[in-house]
Formats: C-alpha cells, sequence, structure tokens
C-alpha cells in the first residue's frame, strides 16, 4: 500500500507552487518552505507590489515535487499570514499529480534574451515551468514583448520562447512573467531532473 503523503511531509528548503482563485480565475505563485511543524508548515513568499498576499476567502492548493517519488498536490489549504510568514495547514492527504506543465521550479541561472534585431543581453532566469518562465533584466520590456531565452544547465540546452503577460516589483527590480509560445520537446525532464537536484542538495 502506498504510503500516505501529508502536507506535513515537505521539509525545509522544498520549493512549492501555490494555486488560488475563485469563479475559474486561478493564480500561481512560487514560495519557499522555511519551517516545519506538527500540523502546519511555514512559507516565504515574495511580496508582490510590496504588499502581503491574502488568501482569505479563496480557494488554494499547494504543489510540491516529493523525493519519494513524483509530484503531489495538497488541497483546500488554510493560508495566513502571522509574524513575517505565510502559516499554512492541510488535514487532507496529498494526491499524486502528473502536473508539471503547472509546477514551477526555480532555475535561478543566467540566460541571454535574444530579441528581433537587437544585440544578446543577459537575462536572469528565476523559475521555469513546461508552459511559462521568468526572468529580471536590467532591459526594458513590456508586456506582449516577445523573446527567446537560452541556456546551459544539467547538461541540457534550453531554449524558451515566450510572450510577456505580467510584471511585478519585487525587491526593486522588475519580474517579467512570460507564457511560452512554442512547445519544447523534453523540457518535462529538464524540469524533473532540476527539481531532483534541488532536493538532493537540501538533503545535503
Amino acid at each position: 500500500m502506498q504510503k500516505k503523503i501529508y502536507l506535513t511531509d515537505l521539509i525545509e528548503g522544498n520549493t512549492v507552487t501555490v494555486s488560488s482563485g475563485t469563479n475559474g480565475n486561478t493564480v500561481e505563485f512560487t514560495g519557499t518552505v522555511t519551517k516545519v511543524y506538527d500540523s502546519f508548515i511555514c512559507l516565504d513568499i515574495p511580496k508582490v507590489d510590496g504588499k502581503v498576499l491574502s488568501f482569505k476567502g479563496v480557494s488554494t492548493n499547494v504543489m510540491a515535487a516529493l523525493e519519494e517519488g513524483g509530484m503531489y498536490q495538497f488541497p483546500d489549504c488554510m493560508i495566513a499570514y502571522l509574524k513575517g510568514a505565510y502559516v499554512v495547514k492541510c488535514t487532507r492527504e496529498g494526491k499524486k499529480i502528473n502536473r508539471r506543465k503547472s509546477f514551477r521550479v526555480g532555475v535561478s541561472i543566467i540566460g541571454s534574451m535574444h530579441r528581433l534585431g537587437v544585440d544578446p543581453v543577459n537575462v536572469y532566469v528565476r523559475d521555469i515551468s513546461e508552459t511559462g518562465f521568468s526572468i529580471t533584466t536590467d532591459k526594458e520590456l513590456a508586456v506582449n514583448d516577445e523573446i527567446c531565452v537560452r541556456y546551459d544547465d544539467l547538461g541540457y540546452k534550453i531554449v524558451l520562447n515566450g510572450k510577456i503577460v505580467r510584471m511585478v516589483e519585487q525587491d526593486g527590480k522588475t519580474v517579467y512573467g512570460l507564457q511560452q509560445t512554442k512547445e519544447n520537446a523534453g523540457l518535462n525532464t529538464y524540469i524533473a531532473n532540476k527539481q531532483r537536484e534541488i532536493l538532493r542538495k537540501q538533503r545535503g
């Protein structure tokens, strides 16, 4: 019988995706587990426009990859901001899912950005999923701009083609969120291996 997995089986340093919304309008935030207790965990989630996020009155799920094997979704989580951290409780068992398209993994690597008629420039790739990615750069960009980002990691040559769909100010920098505009064969394998690498480093 497969072992039951709960939110408190996560470990400090785990990267998670918090999916929250109502009436079919869902937004995702990437967070990091900072503390694990018997009945709840604490998350660090970057502020949006300098403001603390409120999850009151919305359906909220947490997704995370576990070293034990696979991606798990923890449904109907209760999240409150308390003493500088997001406190997350979930009494329900985690459900194993096969949806890496919705899961963002931290990349934290320098890549090169290419635009038509413009010389390539360095950008910082923050995170990635099968459907999107986010970057920061000193160059000014705008919503609907289309770019190509390339970088090497774990023996993979990653090529990301995307359109900017949102801009968020964080820690004095503009974070550009992009939706991928082309299929990227093998990206799911890279994402899985990247997450395993992160977990191995966390385990020491």
